[in-house]
């Protein structure tokens, strides 16, 4: 019911020929600041809080993906060291390891199955 009987207030007037600066997902900022200078003054300090908590909010971001990028490829390379070089030449030939443990599991998976 309040909200019916107070008009929503502005301080940023987007009807006029200025500027606007985009944030990050934020509300566009007018510019130049045409109110008093107290309206001013909060409004630099709330777009400036708000880009630095979005830096903040990215840097870990970028650093738990480059982690786990770095994780994945050590993961990956892992895999092929164990996994591409041949073994049991005298029985299979030139199969690679990786080879035999998709035969190892289709021979395993087919008694299941039928």
């Amino acid at each position: 019911m309040w909200k019916t009987l107070l008009p929503r207030q502005h301080i940023q007037n987007h009807t006029t020929d200025s500027a606007v600066v985009h944030h990050w997902e934020y509300a566009d900022r007018v510019v130049p600041c045409t109110n008093d200078v107290g309206s001013c003054e909060h409004l630099d300090a709330v777009y400036w809080m708000h880009d630095v908590s979005m830096l903040h909010t990215l840097t870990p971001w970028a650093v738990l993906g480059g982690l786990f990028a770095r994780y994945w490829k050590a993961k990956i390379s892992t895999l092929r060291r164990f996994l591409l070089p041949e073994s049991f030449n005298s029985a299979f030939g030139n199969m690679t390891r990786l080879q035999l443990l998709l035969l190892a599991i289709l021979v395993g998976y087919l008694p299941i199955s039928s």
